[in-house]
C-alpha cells in the first residue's frame, strides 16, 4: 500500500477519534450542567460566596480520561516520502497533535491515584512494620507518581486549548483534504506513465 494512502488512513482515525472525544467531552459538560462558574468569573467575591453551585468544576472536565485509538507506531517513514514540502509540514503537525492530544487525554488520572492509595497503604504497613528503607523508597516512588500526575493534568489543559484554541480539528480535516488530493495527483502521475 503505498504511503500516500497509509497516512489517509491515519489521518481518517485522527479526525473521527478527535471528533468523538471532542464531541463525548461536550455531552458530558451538557448533562453536569455546564462548567461551574470561578471566583474570577464574579466581581463582587460575595457573589460567588452566595451563588448556586451549578455545572461540573473545570478540573473535573479536564481530569476525565477518553479512549481513543493510538497513533500508529513509525508513522514517520510514510510521512517522509511526502515531497511536498507544505504537505509535510501540515501532516507532521497532525500527527504531533494527535501524539501529544491522545497521551493526554487516555491518562486516566483517577486510576493513577488509585494506584498511589494503594502505595499509600503499603507505606503505613511499612511503617507499621519498622521497614524504614522500604518506606523511603515507597515514599520517593509516590513523589513520582503525584509528580506525573501534577504533569499530566497541565497536559490535558494543554490539549484541550490545542484543540479548540488552534482549531485542530479543521486543521485535521484540511489536512486530510490535502491528503487525498496528493493521492489523486500521485494517481495520475502513474497513468500517465503507464500511457
Amino acid at each position: 500500500m503505498p504511503s500516500i494512502v497509509k497516512l489517509e488512513l491515519e489521518i481518517e482515525k485522527y479526525c473521527e477519534e478527535v471528533e468523538t472525544v471532542k464531541q463525548q467531552r461536550e455531552k458530558f459538560i451538557e448533562e453536569k450542567g455546564g462548567i461551574r462558574n470561578t471566583s474570577e468569573d464574579f466581581e463582587d467575591p460575595e457573589e460567588f460566596f452566595e451563588a448556586k453551585l451549578e455545572g461540573v468544576p473545570f478540573y473535573e472536565v479536564n481530569e476525565k480520561h477518553y479512549y481513543m485509538e493510538s497513533p500508529k507506531e513509525n508513522i514517520e517513514k510514510y510521512i517522509d516520502n511526502i515531497e511536498d514540502i507544505e504537505l509535510h509540514i501540515d501532516v507532521t503537525d497532525c500527527f504531533n497533535f494527535y501524539q501529544y492530544f491522545y497521551d493526554a487525554v487516555t491518562y486516566d488520572m483517577k486510576f493513577a491515584d488509585a494506584v498511589r492509595e494503594v502505595k499509600n497503604n503499603d507505606i503505613t504497613r511499612s511503617l507499621e512494620q519498622g521497614d524504614m528503607e522500604g518506606l523511603s523508597l515507597m515514599s520517593h516512588e509516590i513523589g513520582k507518581m503525584y509528580q506525573e500526575t501534577e504533569s499530566y493534568y497541565g497536559k490535558k489543559k494543554k490539549a484541550w486549548e490545542s484543540l479548540y484554541e488552534n482549531s485542530m480539528l479543521f486543521k485535521l480535516e484540511e489536512t486530510l483534504e490535502k491528503v487525498r488530493k496528493e493521492k489523486e495527483k500521485t494517481r495520475e502521475r502513474k497513468e500517465k506513465v503507464k500511457v
